[in-house]
C-alpha cells in the first residue's frame, strides 16, 4: 500500500513533467538578449541597455515567454 507521502511525490513528478510541455512558443522574429548579443557581437550589459532603449523608444517589442532553460521552466523576455 502506498504511503500519504509517496502518492504526493509521484504526484508532485507527474504534475512537473506535464508542465516541462506547457512552454510557450517564441513568435518568429524574437530574440533573447543572449542571441542579439552574439549576433551583434556585444557583452550581455550593451546588448541589454541597447534593447531596453529601442523598447522605450517602441522601435522593438517585448515579450515575456515560459521556457525551459537547464531543465527548469523560466520566465525570458523576447525581443522583436
Amino acid at each position: 500500500m502506498e504511503t500519504p507521502a509517496l502518492k504526493a511525490q509521484r504526484l508532485l513528478e507527474q504534475l512537473h513533467r506535464q508542465r516541462q510541455n506547457e512552454v510557450d512558443k517564441v513568435p518568429p522574429g524574437y530574440m533573447t538578449i543572449k542571441q542579439y548579443g552574439k549576433l551583434w557581437k556585444m557583452g550581455r550589459s550593451n546588448t541589454e541597455r541597447l534593447l531596453k532603449k529601442a523598447v522605450k523608444n517602441k522601435m522593438v517589442k517585448v515579450v515575456r515567454l515560459r521556457q525551459v532553460v537547464e531543465g527548469r521552466i523560466t520566465i525570458l523576455s523576447f525581443y522583436g
